[in-house]
């Protein structure tokens, strides 16, 4: 382990406990954001909440995630709203179109309920028809994403990185191929923001949606909606608070922020985006995003190639469209075993998740901050775990409550 690796641990003190394995879910918070969250909490509590100063500090405090974001993703600073998380940010660009009976929106059939929940909702309030590109686990999506998009599709709401199978889309082609149509991309970027270089400028992309939690190792309940600037005037804010607007005239008059702060929905908790801005810091100027985006690309091709060597496991992420997710099937086991193995490698210090649906799998999401040895322990662990009789592993309470079929998965 080098030096730098050893530093960057000891400040996520959960990796003395455990060998975490699902940064696509939650990331371990650093040193610097659980002081700053704490810090914070602490001037609440002792010191009170409602006075000029610390309103100040929590509007400078947003101002500089915003700067935070812009470095990182190479996009102006006021194109960035925050919102709680990236399901926030899907929400606000779906519902913000004026949709009329008649419209159409294109998905993808390997999709987080984020992106898939606000399109239900318009296709029942407005009749709008959603079309499915049956993409597979996205081994060659563009086929399939075109075929989608037709004359009436008004939004393409689509992942970068797939949570449930693990696949990388082709995005600047993606984008290319919908603004050809006219039709303009919204990006689920959970599985992304963090993992490789993005350039959103570069990318032409038209909105993106992201999470602080994941690899970016910011608190829960904090995120960020990317509206690209010339796009701004083209959506409209579905709920409205203090940084909505520019000015008002106490009678009906008003005018709407210039940037994206038109469509943040209310305030955050100042301990998050205080936690944010230091982890964000921390990412920035202590790990480094290159070689964090190196680290977690070395590690996920080493999980592949020792995934791909244990007898009764079958590696579902295409290999040409790998990123930082490796997801595998347990040849078989049921969907509902399943969820005890991840229970049963969870006991013996090895934190991964399933999918408890099609495709059912489990996932692997390795952090920079991981070690070879915790992927070849891991990977000893389920090999040991594999030789068992699925029937005789135990099925945890909240998959008997999700209904997980106990049939085996072929």
């Amino acid at each position: 382990m080098t030096d730098k690796l050893s530093q960057i641990r000891r400040q996520m003190p959960v990796l003395e406990q455990f060998a975490f394995l699902n940064t696509g879910s939650c990331g371990p918070l650093p040193e610097p954001a659980a002081q700053a969250v704490a810090r914070v909490t602490e001037q609440e509590y002792l010191r009170g909440r409602a006075d000029v100063a610390r309103f100040r500090d929590v509007l400078i405090d947003r101002e500089a995630v915003r700067v935070r974001l812009g470095r990182l993703f190479n996009a102006p600073p006021e194109s960035f709203a925050l919102t709680h998380h990236t399901t926030d940010g899907m929400n606000i660009v779906t519902l913000g179109f004026n949709w009329q009976p008649g419209d159409e929106a294109a998905t993808t059939t390997i999709e987080h309920e984020a992106g898939l929940y606000p399109l239900y909702l318009v296709q029942t309030r407005y009749g709008v028809k959603i079309n499915f590109a049956d993409v597979g686990l996205g081994e060659d999506p563009l086929p399939a994403i075109e075929a989608a998009l037709t004359p009436r599709t008004r939004l393409l709401s689509i992942s970068h990185v797939s949570y449930s199978s693990g696949a990388r889309f082709p995005l600047e082609d993606v984008i290319a191929l919908a603004h050809r149509r006219g039709v303009p991309v919204l990006v689920d970027a959970a599985q992304s923001a963090g993992v490789f270089p993005i350039d959103l400028t570069a990318l032409e992309v038209d909105y993106f949606a992201l999470p602080a939690q994941k690899w970016l190792c910011g608190p829960d309940g904090v995120g960020a909606l990317y509206v690209r600037p010339d796009r701004v005037d083209d959506l409209w804010p579905t709920f409205v608070s203090y940084g909505s607007f520019a000015s008002q005239d106490w009678r009906g008059g008003y005018t709407l922020s210039p940037g994206a702060a038109r469509y943040e929905t209310g305030m955050l908790y100042p301990a998050t985006v205080s936690g944010w801005l230091a982890s964000l810091d921390w990412l920035l100027d202590t790990v480094g995003p290159d070689w964090a985006y190196a680290r977690i690309a070395d590690l996920s091709a080493y999980t592949r190639r020792k995934l791909e060597t244990l007898d009764g496991v079958r590696v579902l992420t295409p290999p040409n469209r790998q990123a930082s997710l490796v997801n595998f099937l347990p040849v078989g086991w049921s969907p509902a075993r399943m969820a005890g193995l991840v229970k049963l490698l969870g006991d013996a210090g090895y934190v991964i998740r399933s999918i408890p649906h099609a495709p059912y799998c489990v996932r692997v999401s390795c952090g920079f901050y991981n070690t070879e040895a915790e992927i070849d322990g891991l990977c000893a662990c389920l090999a040991d775990l594999l030789k068992r009789d699925p029937r005789t592993v135990e099925i945890p309470q909240w998959a008997i409550d999700y209904a997980l079929p106990d049939e085996p998965v072929l």
